[in-house]
């Protein structure tokens, strides 16, 4: 994982998307601007489009490594071709060191694609009648480095991969990963502001693989470039990331560092993916850390923010008091206890249960229409317990209560009940979409008979009250 990003370089966000969306299909223009961006996958699979991106909004920081993952299908190569631009966007702003990328020039981008982007892709493009060196070499010429300087960074980059012995080899002579190490090294080669990396590493041999990723690492700690990678290993996410986007159907599920992905996941889909990891050997001592306690409840052991929890966590466990977390300073930034760590290591991985309330406001975001119902209820509650200032007695205020409920009902069948069910025919003359009249008679009917019950439920209770009244 990268240095921490500093607060200078959080305010000069070097991409930035906002509301991006990729459609695949014929009227895919058409639905989305009908849709008003409530995409619903099923409607618009039927209309025989496909949906890759779905509103994607997000800034990467200079710096920053943005590792974005998910299952086959997800949508994270869609949404890094966008960004790129070797896919154009159904709708949404992409911004690159705040140029509308989007409104570019044929020239401007590739002018953009040379100066600033290196890109490792699933299909390499290797070129067939090079060498392995001359396809390293290739960008550095067109960018105007003379033969032997390219060359010469070209033979350190076949060292690096591992590719001693084969830079005369053609494509067709190296295997799926070596031909993927060539990719890998002609990307390092121009060693570009931005990289692009869609699964680089995926078909090397493990020890290569740990071996590229050190690099890659190593690399970035003297370079410090900005970096969207796409990867489907959520191990090499933790240990690559500043930052982790986990998409589902074209929709980013969570945004967030690896501690709180891992510790703190905002879906159910998000806590699947993470209740395999082995917490202990991906997180550090600073993101289960409490605040600093009293000087005499610490012992003597001192551990550091950044040590890996599980290289510390024999130590911490035989220390009965408090342990002091220290920076590179060695000034106290926090504490931990030993209990702290049985949580973490043996403790519920549900964080997701933990945030039920947030989760409960990230759905009605999601889904306005509930929040407009939730609210209209809250709103009819206290105009009723209030519709008779003078009367303390609660019983004089559920007659009026109930008075309005009908009418609610009644709003809700009228207003709502299409939006929330939308069961739709597609009427491919009209090219639009229309209302069942089975839905119709449905919605209908089931408003008619709530409004029933709730008759029949508010003639028992004025019954009631108006008997206690008496009385």
């Amino acid at each position: 994982m990268s240095s921490q990003i500093s607060v200078e370089n959080r305010a000069k966000p070097v991409i930035k998307c906002s509301s991006v969306y990729k459609v695949f299909g014929e009227n895919a223009k058409k639905l989305l601007a009908q849709s008003n961006g409530c995409i619903d996958a099923k409607i618009f699979k039927d209309a025989g489009c496909v949906v890759g991106v779905n509103n994607a909004s997000f800034e990467v920081y200079e710096g920053e490594i943005l590792v974005v993952m998910g299952l086959s299908g997800s949508g994270k190569s869609t949404l890094l071709r966008c960004i790129s631009r070797l896919t154009d966007t159904t709708a949404g702003d992409i911004f690159i060191d705040g140029q509308d990328l989007l409104a570019m020039t044929s020239k401007q981008l590739i002018e953009v694609r040379r100066n600033k982007m290196g890109m490792v892709f699933q299909n390499f493009g290797l070129l067939p009648h090079k060498t392995v060196l001359e396809n390293i070499a290739f960008p550095l010429q067109v960018k105007g480095k003379s033969t032997d300087e390219s060359m010469k960074r070209a033979l350190e980059m076949v060292e690096l991969v591992g590719l001693d012995g084969r830079e005369n080899y053609f494509p067709r002579q190296l295997s799926g990963g070596q031909q993927q190490r060539v990719g890998i090294a002609r990307s390092l080669a121009v060693e570009p502001d931005i990289w692009f990396l869609d699964e680089p590493f995926s078909a090397l041999d493990p020890l290569i693989r740990k071996e590229m990723q050190d690099e890659f690492l190593r690399l970035q700690g003297v370079l410090n470039k900005t970096i969207l990678f796409v990867t489907h290993d959520f191990n090499e996410a933790l240990r690559l990331a500043d930052r982790i986007a986990i998409m589902k159907d074209g929709v980013i599920e969570q945004l967030d560092t690896p501690a709180n992905i891992v510790l703190r996941p905002a879906t159910e889909y998000v806590r699947k993916f993470t209740e395999e990891v082995p917490r202990e050997k991906v997180l550090k001592i600073e993101s289960v850390m409490e605040p600093a306690v009293d000087q005499s409840l610490l012992g003597p052991l001192q551990v550091s923010k950044d040590s890996i929890i599980y290289m510390v966590a024999e130590a911490v466990l035989t220390e009965p008091k408090h342990v002091a977390v220290v920076n590179d300073n060695g000034d106290i930034v926090g504490s931990i206890h030993a209990s702290k760590i049985i949580n973490m290591l043996f403790g519920q991985t549900g964080a997701y249960d933990d945030k039920a309330q947030d989760g409960f406001m990230d759905f009605l975001k999601r889904y306005p229409k509930y929040a407009q119902f939730i609210l209209l209820l809250i709103i009819f509650f206290a105009l009723y317990l209030t519709v008779i200032p003078g009367e303390t007695n609660i019983l004089w205020r559920l007659p009026a209560l109930f008075a309005g409920v009908p009418g609610g009902i009644n709003w809700f069948a009228e207003h709502l009940m299409y939006d929330w069910f939308p069961i739709e025919v597609y009427d491919p003359e009209l090219e639009e979409y229309e209302t069942s009249a089975l839905v119709r008679e449905l919605t209908r009917g089931f408003s008619r008979g709530v409004l029933f019950c709730i008759e029949f439920v508010r003639e028992i209770l004025l019954g009631g009250v108006k008997t206690i009244v008496a009385f």
